[in-house]
């Protein structure tokens, strides 16, 4: 609970940031470019009135200032602040899965009977079951390949897969432009 309420308080400042951000941008822009044009009276037998362009007056230079500093203190924030809880997340979940990865492969698996593999779909949950009979009938494919053949959407697919993988029960690397699909070693079938 805490922590979703602190995830809900950086994305609101993540928000207000990068709204700030843009209106600073803004602000600083228009005073750049459209500075408070000064009226020079002068009396005498005709009033004339000119403006002098180009002149930035007292206000201009503090709303220009004021302005860029709020813009380098947004960018500042987004740029590293609200990048550091992601990056930290995405090395977290990355390390998770070379560690579950690298522990399928270190460990002997015993060999799986058709029955023991009838006995493991039974216990998955979802599409998960859809995903292990699709392999077991075609083979090893790509993901794209995979989505065509169970009908499952490519975002729900990689989600499955992934939690798979983790398992143990598949195997994705990436072949070229490909991610590849094969069932992970507890399907091996010895042919003694």
């Amino acid at each position: 609970m805490a922590r979703k309420r602190m995830d809900v308080h950086g994305k609101t400042v993540s928000i207000f940031m990068a709204v700030l951000f843009i209106a600073s941008i803004f602000i600083t822009g228009i005073k750049l470019i459209t500075p408070t044009p000064i009226n020079i009276f002068v009396e005498g037998s005709d009033v004339i009135v000119s403006q002098m362009p180009g002149f930035y007056t007292l206000a201009d230079m503090v709303i220009v200032t004021v302005s860029a500093l709020l813009l380098g203190i947004s960018a500042m924030y987004l740029l590293f602040v609200d990048v550091k809880p992601a990056l930290e997340k995405k090395s977290e979940r990355v390390s998770t899965v070379e560690k579950a990865s690298a522990s399928n492969y270190e460990r002997q698996i015993p060999d799986i009977s058709r029955d023991k593999i009838e006995e493991i779909l039974g216990v998955l949950k979802g599409n998960e079951p859809k995903i292990i009979k699709t392999l077991l009938d075609f083979g090893e494919m790509n993901q794209a390949e995979l989505a065509a053949r169970t009908g499952i959407p490519r975002s729900s697919l990689s989600r499955i897969l992934a939690d798979l993988e983790r398992r143990g029960l598949v195997i994705r690397y990436s072949f070229g432009t490909s991610k590849m699909i094969k069932l992970g070693e507890k399907f091996v079938v010895n042919q003694h």
